[in-house]
Formats: C-alpha cells, sequence, structure tokens
C-alpha cells in the first residue's frame, strides 16, 4: 500500500489532505473527490476523479457528524484498468473504488 503516490503524482510534499465533498456521477462511473492539500501556511483546491468506475464501497464510522470536512488519513490509489482498488481513509470514512482511470485535476504549480 504506497500512500505517499498521490503526493508524487501531485509534485507536492505529503504534508496533508482535506476532504470537502464527494460526487457520484453518470450512474456510478464516476467518482470526484474535491479535496484541499492543507500545509500549514495555505491550503489549495483540487479533484481526483475516478472514471470508469465497477464498484465503489462506503463505510461510515461514528455518529453522524456536522463537520464540513473530512481530514484524509491515508489514500492508496490503487492501479488502473481495475487491477487493484484505491482506497481512502478520513476520520469518518473510507471509500474503495475500483476504476479504470485516475485524473488529478489541480489549478496551481507545484509547492
Amino acid at each position: 500500500m504506497d500512500r505517499t503516490k498521490i503526493y508524487e503524482l501531485m509534485g507536492v510534499p505529503a504534508l496533508g489532505i482535506l476532504l470537502t465533498g464527494v460526487e457520484i456521477l453518470s450512474w456510478g462511473r464516476e467518482l470526484v473527490l474535491e479535496c484541499l492539500y492543507a500545509p500549514l501556511d495555505h491550503s489549495k483546491p483540487f479533484k481526483i476523479v475516478f472514471e470508469g468506475c465497477e464498484e465503489i464501497h462506503w463505510e461510515v464510522y461514528g455518529e453522524d457528524s456536522a463537520d464540513t470536512t473530512a481530514d484524509v488519513i491515508g489514500i492508496d490509489i490503487g492501479a488502473d484498468r481495475y487491477a487493484e482498488p484505491a482506497v481512502i481513509n478520513t476520520d469518518i470514512f473510507e471509500v474503495t473504488v475500483l476504476y479504470n482511470e485516475l485524473t488529478i485535476l489541480k489549478d496551481w504549480d507545484s509547492i
């Protein structure tokens, strides 16, 4: 399980990610995670897009929360083409995604 690969793909140090929203599109074939790369001095928005999803599994932890962000504990992006599922762990939930293609959308240069 490589939890630092996401940072390598973004070209940034492994300092922290917050999850601010989730969209499920195309009848579950696309999963969009709206995130903030969150080092202490400033945060930058970006999206992780899983396309061609074959399977999405959710596990919610604890009580209903009024939090609008989830602290990402770890992201293992797995492998595309349905080879290995991605696993995203937060302080509120865990989601596992079996997907065909991964895209990271960010409109900023590396830090």
